[in-house]
């Protein structure tokens, strides 16, 4: 099956070398006291690309620790995806060569195994991919206005003339924190409100206000450091404010649960990818709740 499966036409050749889902290696061997050992190896694509995993990758723990709802999406790849079929073939397989029947037959019956009371709402699994993309497309909007404005300030020449004049960098750039920080005040805080009366209704107001303003001010240290890089309003409006949203698609692989802690730490450097994973924290806390 290897050599098969490693021809340079496999796949290619579509009539003799056709893709494989999964295969089985199959060993049989006598001990000295003449006790036969049959050994299946069943072989799975498990580290694809998710969404074309026949079964869980085998190189994650069996159990999330930090999980309180029983994990579906696993136990139908396994019933569904051809393993638990396979997994009776093989003892079929060895209960017909043994006794020369070929009508003798193994059924398997898969039961699930019992779990505490857990709490299944389909608003918070459709809030938790909803909502934090939405968070990011929401506060495109400040930083494409914020680059626009501190780097037409610059090819003005108003930092210099106000350098002239007397004025430190650190009061220029503080003067800057202040616009921006107050008027990220108030409308975090009208976000936090209807949020919190409208969505999050079991979440304390304090809490949602807290993620969105922290957030919003970590914007200004991205824009801050995205506007050294260009000498044109309108390119460096756009450029930072495409790079911010691309960045957010990488929490698709921080989300996952497998996943060390220091790369998801490593990957909060990122506002976009922070507040993903902020809401989707209190997304779990709302249906605990």
């Amino acid at each position: 099956m290897f050599s098969y499966v490693e021809h340079d036409l496999y796949m290619i050749d579509v009539e003799n070398r056709i893709g494989l889902c999964f295969g089985i290696s199959y060993t049989n061997t006598t001990d000295p006291d003449g006790y036969e050992e049959h050994r299946f190896e069943m072989h799975f694509d498990d580290q694809e690309a998710s969404r074309y995993r026949n079964i869980p990758s085998q190189l994650n723990p069996s159990v999330n620790i930090y999980a309180d709802v029983p994990d579906f999406d696993s136990y139908y790849r396994y019933v569904r995806q051809g393993f638990s079929l396979m997994q009776n073939w093989c003892a079929n397989a060895v209960l017909r060569g043994k006794l020369y029947n070929l009508d003798a037959n193994i059924i398997s019956l898969l039961k699930p195994m019992q779990t505490n009371e857990f709490v299944k709402d389909d608003f918070v699994i459709a809030q938790k991919q909803v909502f934090p993309i939405f968070m990011v497309v929401v506060f495109l909007l400040p930083i494409y206005k914020l680059t626009s404005l501190i780097v037409g300030e610059r090819q003005n020449k108003t930092k210099d003339v106000a350098r002239s004049m007397g004025v430190s960098e650190s009061s220029y750039w503080l003067s800057w924190f202040l616009y921006y920080a107050i008027g990220m005040t108030l409308v975090t805080a009208v976000m936090a409100a209807l949020l919190t009366f409208l969505v999050f209704k079991y979440s304390e107001l304090q809490l949602v206000f807290a993620i969105l303003w922290l957030y919003g001010l970590a914007l200004f240290g991205y824009v801050t450091f995205m506007q050294v890089f260009f000498t044109k309003p309108t390119l460096a409006s756009i450029v930072s404010s495409l790079f911010f949203f691309a960045i957010s698609f990488v929490d698709v692989v921080i989300k996952d649960p497998y996943l060390g802690e220091h790369f998801k730490l490593l990957a909060s450097l990122f506002p976009s990818i922070t507040v993903q994973r902020a809401f989707d924290a209190v997304a779990e806390l709302e249906r605990t709740r």
